[in-house]
């Protein structure tokens, strides 16, 4: 399936887990690794590049609010906080 093929090439569909993390139209992930948390895994570790270096594992989102999709890019280690809870922040 999808979620294989993409382990084989360093990314991990986590869309389901994802969903079911959402709770009164926010998302909360919490900082550290998100490779502990239900649904999601250790990926096979990118190539290494020309200098010798991997590239670090990151979460891509893709997300609609207000009818806007927007896209998000975190480092694995991030805490992520998303949707009502974010915007209630941004207005204080």
């Amino acid at each position: 399936g999808p979620a294989a093929a993409g382990q084989a090439r360093g990314w991990l569909d986590v869309r389901v887990a994802l969903q079911f993390a959402v709770s009164r139209s926010s998302l909360r992930l919490p900082a550290g690794s998100k490779a502990g948390l239900r649904g999601f895994a250790t990926v096979r570790p990118a190539p290494l590049t020309a200098d010798g270096h991997r590239a670090p594992c990151e979460l891509w989102l893709r997300y609609e609010i207000a009818g806007e999709v927007r896209t998000l890019c975190v480092e694995d280690a991030a805490p992520v906080l998303l949707g009502r809870a974010s915007a209630a922040r941004g207005a204080r």
